[in-house]
C-alpha cells in the first residue's frame, strides 16, 4: 500500500510552523505508512529539526523516523524579514511541488541536501492559496487555522455570526455609489467602525472599534497574501481588504481547516466555526493544543539561555515560586505571587513585528513592577523596539529585572519561579501558558487579539489592562464597563499598580486555580479518548489510508 505523504508549507513564521513539527513526529512514530515533506523559510530550518528531533525524543534510529521527516527551503537567503522570504516562498513553490507531485528527489536550496523521490504528496496542509490552481481538485488542500476561532470567524464569516461577511461585494457597492475603484475604498470600507456592537459565537459584546486597541509601527508594504499576513495587516496600518478577499477565496476554495484550536477553552466559537463551513460542505478538525509532548509535566530546554536560567534561579531562591512575570515580542506577560514576592516574568512580548507606540506607558509598567518589588523578564525582540539608555540602567540597578533580546519561552513558562505572563494574547502564546498553569495579564494589540485577551478575562484566566490603550478610539467607551482610557501615564500606573495588588491577592490565587483546571483539559486533549485525538482520527480516517 502506498504511503500518505503528508506537504506542509506556510508563511515563514516560526509560530505557524512549530505545531506541525510537534504534529508530523508524533504521527510518524505512530504510523509507519506515513513520509512528511515539510517545506519552509531557511530561517525556520534549524528550529523545525530541533523541534522534530526534541518530539521524537528516544526513539530507536534503526526506526527511521527521522528519515520520513523531510525538512527543506526551496529558496536561499539570510534576511530576517519574513515578508520578503514569504515573496520568495510564492515564487519558487511551484517548481518544488511540481517536482514532489511526479515522485522526483528535491534539494534543499539552503543546505543542498537531496531527498530522494517519495510517493507524489496525497494530503497537502498550507496557508499559502497556489497549490490548488496546480493539483486542481486531486489532492485534498487544507488550510491551517493558528489563530483563535473567534477571530476566523471575525475576518471571514457571515455578519449573522459577528464576521465582516462577503467583503468583496460590499467594497464593490461601495465603490460603485462613489464612483471610485474598488482599490480606493477597499481599506476604508474594512476600517470602518460606526459603533456597531458585534456579538462572536463565545465572545462576550464588543464595539466594532475595539478591534484597534493599539496604534502599532511596521514599516511593511507587501500586498501579498496569507492567513499570517491577515493578522499582520490587521494589526497594523497598512491596507489589507485585498488580503482579507484573497483569504476569504482560498477558505471557499481549500477541502476544510486543520486548526490548532482546543475544544476546552473555545468550544462556542469552534462549534459556530464548524457550522459556517458546513454551508459551504466543508469541516473543521480542531486538533489543538499542539504542546511539545512532556510539555506542562516535565522542564523545558533553556536553549542556552544562561543569563535567563540564572535569572530565575535567584528569583526563585529570594522571591519564591510563582514570583516573576514574563513579557515576550508582541506580548506582555506579569507573574504572580504565590509565596511572598511576584517576580514578573515581563517577557515584553510584543513580538518581532510589533513593538508600543508610546513607550512611556511600558515605561511605567516597568516602573510599577520595580516598585513593588516584582521581578520581571523583559524581552524586545521586536526591530521596533527603542530603549531609552537611562531606562535601561533603571532595570539593570533595580536587582528585580532584567532585559533580553531573546528568550525560550516555553523554558521560563515551565519555571517554577514563573508566576505570570504579560502577554498580546496571540494563540499560541495563550496556549502555551495554559499548558504551563500560567495565569496572563493582557496587552492586546489588534488582530485576533482583542477578542481573545476579552474572551480569557471573563473566563477568569486573565486581566485585561485597559488604560494602555492609544488606539485611535481608544478614549470611546467599551461594550463591558462603559469607559475609555484616559490617555495618561499616571491611569497606566494607577491600574497596574492595582493589578500587581490583585495578582498577589484572591484574586491572583482564584486566576492560578481557573488556569491549573484548565492546564488539566489541555493536557487531557491528547489522550486517547481526549477531544483532539479523536479529531486528528477523523481526520486521517477520511483523508487518508493510514489504518487509524
Amino acid at each position: 500500500m502506498a504511503r500518505t505523504h503528508v506537504l506542509f508549507t506556510s508563511f515563514p513564521a516560526w509560530g505557524h510552523a512549530r505545531s506541525f513539527c510537534i504534529l508530523a513526529a508524533r504521527l510518524v512514530k505512530e504510523y509507519p505508512d506515513t513520509v512528511f515533506s515539510l517545506l519552509l523559510s531557511p530561517t525556520l530550518l534549524n528550529k523545525a529539526e530541533d523541534e522534530v528531533s526534541s518530539e521524537l525524543g528516544h526513539a530507536p534510529a534503526d526506526q527511521g523516523l527521522r528519515d520520513r521527516i523531510r525538512i527543506f527551503s526551496s529558496f536561499q537567503t539570510t534576511s530576517p524579514d519574513p515578508f520578503a522570504a514569504f515573496q520568495q516562498s510564492i515564487t519558487t513553490y511551484a517548481g518544488v511541488y511540481n517536482a514532489l507531485r511526479v515522485s522526483e528527489s528535491v534539494t534543499c536550496a539552503t543546505t543542498g541536501t537531496v531527498f530522494e523521490p517519495v510517493e507524489a504528496p496525497s494530503l497537502l496542509v498550507m496557508d499559502l492559496q497556489i497549490s490548488r490552481s496546480i493539483s486542481g481538485n486531486t489532492v485534498p488542500v487544507f488550510a491551517l487555522g493558528t489563530g483563535n476561532a473567534a477571530s476566523m470567524i471575525r475576518m471571514f464569516g457571515p455578519e449573522s455570526s459577528g464576521g465582516l461577511g462577503d467583503l468583496e461585494t460590499r467594497i464593490q457597492f461601495e465603490a460603485a455609489r462613489l464612483g471610485v475603484s474598488p482599490a480606493e475604498i477597499g481599506d476604508k470600507v474594512v476600517r470602518s467602525t460606526s459603533g456597531k456592537i458585534v456579538k462572536l459565537p463565545g465572545i462576550p459584546e464588543m464595539y466594532d472599534y475595539e478591534w484597534a486597541p493599539q496604534k502599532v509601527k511596521c514599516s511593511y508594504k507587501s500586498q501579498q497574501t496569507s492567513a499570517y499576513m491577515v493578522l499582520l495587516q490587521l494589526a497594523s496600518d497598512m491596507p489589507f481588504a485585498n488580503i482579507l478577499i484573497g483569504s476569504s477565496k482560498f477558505l471557499k476554495d481549500c477541502d476544510g481547516v486543520v486548526a490548532v484550536n482546543a475544544e476546552a477553552l473555545e468550544s462556542e466559537s469552534i462549534t459556530a466555526m464548524r457550522k459556517w463551513f458546513s454551508s459551504w460542505d466543508k469541516e473543521v478538525y480542531a486538533i489543538g493544543p499542539l504542546l511539545p509532548s512532556g510539555y506542562g509535566a516535565q522542564e523545558q530546554s533553556d536553549r542556552g539561555a544562561t543569563e535567563i536560567k540564572e535569572f530565575l534561579e535567584r528569583m526563585l531562591e529570594q522571591h519564591g515560586k510563582h514570583s516573576v512575570i514574563l513579557v515576550r515580542p508582541m506580548l506582555y506577560e506579569y507573574m504572580e505571587k504565590m509565596s511572598q514576592t511576584l517576580a514578573i516574568f515581563l517577557k515584553m512580548s510584543f513580538g518581532t513585528a510589533f513593538w508600543p507606540s508610546d513607550t512611556t506607558y511600558m515605561e511605567e509598567v516597568v516602573e510599577a513592577m520595580i516598585e513593588k518589588k516584582f521581578p520581571f523578564i523583559l524581552a524586545h525582540a521586536s526591530r521596533f523596539a527603542k530603549l531609552r539608555p537611562e531606562f535601561v540602567i533603571r532595570v539593570k540597578e533595580s536587582g528585580v529585572g532584567i532585559l533580553s533580546k531573546w528568550c525560550p519561552q516555553q523554558y521560563i513558562l515551565n519555571h517554577e519561579a514563573t508566576g505570570w505572563f504579560l502577554t498580546h494574547c496571540g494563540h499560541n502564546s495563550v496556549n502555551e501558558a495554559i499548558g504551563s498553569g500560567i495565569p496572563m495579564i493582557a496587552w492586546p494589540f489588534r488582530a485576533d487579539q482583542p477578542e481573545g485577551a476579552y474572551h480569557l478575562t471573563e473566563a477568569g484566566l486573565a486581566v485585561e489592562l485597559l488604560e494602555v490603550r492609544t488606539g485611535e478610539h481608544a478614549s470611546k467607551p467599551l461594550r463591558r464597563n462603559g469607559k475609555g482610557a484616559a490617555g495618561t501615564r499616571e491611569a497606566v500606573g494607577t491600574e497596574i499598580r492595582d493589578v500587581l495588588d490583585a495578582c498577589r491577592g484572591e484574586k491572583g490565587a482564584q486566576m492560578r486555580r481557573n488556569v491549573e483546571k484548565m492546564k488539566t483539559e489541555f493536557l487531557s486533549a491528547w489522550e486517547k479518548e481526549g477531544p483532539a485525538r479523536k479529531e486528528l482520527e477523523k481526520f486521517l480516517k477520511r483523508y487518508t489510508n493510514l489504518n487509524v
